[in-house]
């Protein structure tokens, strides 16, 4: 006879996890750990589950070495509990192996995984299966649009540094630090001078326009010189808000005292962002508040820009009719582009219809895997090129020491020169510990990368079920598979015209172009739109 567990017991007694990194601390407060924890006891209550304890980790999830996972561990072993209780599958771990081999020493145990936010149930086949897909999108898209670059960010905004790239008209980069550029920085006062004085962006593009000036002129690492064109709203609008002005480093909802000088007075920008506030919202959203699907992918063939969010409604009814629009068409009118409205729902059902037949195909699971493969490769070059530099900081850092050292046991220095010889001295100290640190994450991240296994048949399991689980996800699951499979669906169509073309670039060397092409001849394209597919490499 089979031993009693707790899983046998109708009564659940609940073991409650949350994590968060840094990072996680300072984005939304859904990342929160009060909030996860306020999240998994409402369920436990709705549920009428007891709960046994509450189990924290504040450390990455890539892998399972985390003291509160280990502890959970053990519980389990001992039969406190029979039910785990996330919000997420990330919160877990962010390694499809682990949570995997996670899991079924839990299940093993006669514990199971419930979560929050994801409609998944392991102890079903179809949970199983639901749960594997998820947790393999969001691995593809991590290893395809490296996101740990974003840790990177958070840090270099903590310290106040430049967060890189083109440096805001006012100010120039010089040697990745923004120095004031009198003579932008004059400009910028006036367009905020004029804004409290004419509170209409459109106005003062045209009021720079016409006296001559043009936008920031830039020269990028190749040579390419960028910028020197006529103000539009849009920018004028961008420049307003920019909180850079005020010295500080902004990044996703958080600021920070930058390294850099100020340019706008607080109460100057605290007038003009009031007035702001007061300004007509344009009828499109960002890509995070969006409720289509494509956004990020799908640009326009009349002139490259983005597509972007549009909706319109009849007056007699609530609901809103959704369409992707050109961002310059928007911004800067019909004159500047004539592209037309793409209705959202019939783009997204003809997009998935593809990618749904796509899944199973063999020349798909072959470009996917041959993509996450040369994604790793480039990240690696990347993370040995920060290496080298850190370590060539620490190397200057390391001499800067030893001559302090060497001046402290000199008598010939008076006490006053010695303490502040001891301040720089500890200074450098901190310094040095802040790279060697930084040397050690990334040494640990390319570990990581070149001892990855990819596994191969488990993807291929999981993409022969693909059309049921695609069907059940969540709109975000599902942008999250879309930008897996497409890099780029780029619209042409005119305002006023029957017709026009829509063209598919897919990820991967174009084995499966052919396959798509066969598919598209059987369909009547989108509102008039005809389709073709091409392959990101083919």
């Amino acid at each position: 006879m089979a031993p009693k567990t707790l899983k046998n017991q109708d009564k659940k007694i609940a073991a409650l996890y949350c994590r968060v990194s840094t990072i996680d601390q300072s984005k939304a407060d859904f990342s929160s750990l009060k909030t996860q924890e306020q999240m998994l006891r409402e369920k436990c209550v709705r549920e009428g589950w007891k709960v046994y304890k509450v189990y924290v980790d504040t450390k990455s999830g890539s892998t399972l070495d985390r003291p509160e996972i280990v502890k959970l561990l053990h519980d389990a072993e001992e039969k406190k509990f029979n039910v785990v209780v996330a919000t997420k599958l990330d919160r877990i771990s962010r390694s499809v192996k682990d949570f995997i081999e996670l899991d079924e020493k839990l299940n093993s145990l006669g514990v199971d995984i419930t979560l929050t936010t994801q409609p998944i149930d392991t102890t079903t086949p179809a949970g199983k299966m639901q749960r594997n897909v998820m947790m393999s999108f969001a691995q593809f898209e991590r290893e395809i649009i490296a996101e740990r670059t974003r840790e990177s960010t958070y840090a270099r905004a903590k310290k106040g540094m430049f967060l890189g790239g083109i440096a805001p008209l006012g100010y120039d980069n010089v040697n990745k630090r923004l120095e004031i550029n009198k003579e932008e920085a004059a400009l910028v006062n006036k367009i905020f001078k004029w804004y409290l004085e004419s509170p209409s962006t459109r106005a003062i593009s045209r009021k720079l326009n016409s006296e001559g000036y043009k936008t920031k002129i830039r020269t990028t690492k190749t040579g390419k010189r960028t910028g020197g064109i006529d103000f539009n709203y849009q920018l004028v609008h961008d420049i307003l808000r920019n909180k850079l002005y005020l010295g500080l480093i902004k990044v996703g909802d958080k600021t920070y005292p930058g390294q850099h000088e100020q340019i706008i007075d607080d109460k100057l920008f605290d007038q003009v962002q009031k007035r702001l506030d007061l300004s007509t919202v344009e009828p499109f959203v960002t890509l995070e508040g969006s409720p289509l699907l494509l956004l990020g992918t799908t640009k326009c063939g009349q002139c490259g820009a983005n597509l972007t969010t549009y909706f319109a409604s009849n007056g007699k009814s609530p609901e809103k009719h959704y369409y992707y629009k050109c961002t310059t068409a928007i911004k800067k009118g019909a004159t500047k582009c004539p592209s037309r409205l793409v209705p959202a729902r019939d783009l997204e059902q003809f997009t998935s219809n593809l990618m749904i037949h796509t899944a199973e195909k063999e020349g798909f699971f072959e470009a996917i895997t041959s993509q996450v493969q040369d994604n790793s490769s480039i990240e690696l070059i990347q993370i040995g090129d920060d290496l080298q530099q850190l370590r060539g900081n620490l190397s200057s850092i390391d001499k800067k020491i030893d001559n302090i050292v060497s001046n402290l046991m000199d008598e010939v220095f008076e006490n006053a020169a010695k303490k502040r010889l001891a301040v720089e001295l500890e200074n450098l100290s901190k310094r040095k510990e802040e790279i060697e640190n930084r040397i050690s994450e990334q040494s640990v991240v390319a570990g990581e990368i070149e001892g990855k296994k990819f596994e191969k048949q488990a993807l291929r399991q999981i993409l022969k079920e693909f059309e049921s689980v695609y069907q059940t996800a969540s709109d975000e699951d599902k942008k999250r598979m879309l930008r897996t499979f497409m890099y780029e669906i780029k619209v042409t169509s005119t305002k006023g015209d029957k017709e026009g073309s829509f063209e598919f670039k897919i990820r991967g060397n174009g084995t499966i172009v052919k396959e798509w092409n066969e598919v598209i001849k059987k369909t009547r394209g989108v509102g008039g739109l005809t389709p073709r597919v091409r392959g990101l490499r083919g």
